[in-house]
């Protein structure tokens, strides 16, 4: 499950937080793309794969190397490129959820879009990754629950008409 913490936040997971954050924030500068492209691609990376699974610990993958292999390969211009100190924040959020709920980012990215988590800089770049992570989940169950009243409301006057 997404929301469940399965392992706190250890000297390799800091690692590969502060490695992605690193990514996200070149990928800021180095690209034409827009920020939602660049995300959507990496999160279906073999490249992402690599964290996930921690097998770019013993790898030789850089940065470096994934941004020259997608930006000889992506061309896309369009779309809202965000700033690197943005960037840098929500490669490392989406690392930190990743890690401390053994979820896969590819999951996670379906699940939370670059355009979802981006409403969260604002307010709680500088709060500590469970505050932000917590906060989604109770606004996820307030949306889940809206819908679900709804639903039975919509249900209730169908069967209720007069």
């Amino acid at each position: 499950m997404i929301y469940s913490r399965i392992r706190e936040l250890d000297t390799t997971g800091l690692s590969l937080c502060k490695q992605q954050a690193e990514l996200f924030s070149l990928a800021s500068n180095n690209i034409a793309c827009g920020s939602s492209y660049f995300a959507r691609k990496y999160f279906n990376s073999s490249y992402a794969l690599e964290f996930d699974n921690l097998a770019i610990l013993r790898s030789s993958s850089t940065n470096e190397g994934y941004m020259n292999e997608f930006l000889d390969h992506h061309y896309e211009n369009k779309g809202i490129r965000y700033p690197s100190d943005v960037m840098h924040w929500i490669g490392f959020i989406y690392r930190y959820w990743s890690y401390t709920r053994d979820v896969s980012s590819k999951q996670l990215y379906k699940r939370y879009p670059l355009s979802e988590l981006i409403k969260y800089y604002n307010l709680y770049h500088s709060v500590d990754p469970e505050i932000v992570i917590e906060t989604i989940k109770a606004e996820d169950n307030d949306i889940d629950y809206y819908q679900k009243a709804k639903s039975f409301h919509e249900q209730w006057k169908k069967e209720h008409k007069q």
